[in-house]
């Protein structure tokens, strides 16, 4: 009896785990699309400016004035590197899920959701009738 008991509490930490790490990635997900939103209005902003004017950015912990267009490469690598943040954690977040589906028994319930979504070059390959 003692040693059913200890698997299922093992068990039932282990399905604890991958829950808590579902939820983490969920977070990071939530704060990483702060990020790209927040990104997304100063390139916006910096979008409406003259390419002649210099502009103060923070980086790091100190303010830098540079001219407009070195502002906005930066603005655009910034949210290159978010939006890949933001596909990796959504492919993690779905690896996640399907273990702690697999823990509680449930696998048959995502069947199909882990499509991936065409990219752009894969777009344009596809011939419409």
């Amino acid at each position: 009896m003692e040693i059913e008991n200890n698997e299922h509490v093992a068990k039932q930490t282990e399905i604890e785990i991958a829950a808590e790490e579902v939820l983490m990635y969920r977070a990071e997900l939530l704060e990483l699309d702060r990020k790209r939103q927040s990104n997304r209005e100063g390139l916006r902003a910096l979008q409406k400016m003259d390419n002649d004017d210099k502009v103060w950015i923070l980086l790091g912990q100190s303010f830098i004035k540079i001219p407009v267009e070195k502002a906005l490469k930066a603005y655009q690598q910034e949210k290159l590197n978010i939006e890949k943040k933001v596909n990796e954690c959504r492919d993690d977040t779905k690896n996640k899920v399907d273990l702690l589906c697999k823990l509680e028994g449930a696998e048959n319930r995502l069947a199909g959701f882990n499509l991936k979504s065409l990219n752009q070059e894969e777009a344009k390959t596809i011939k419409w009738k």
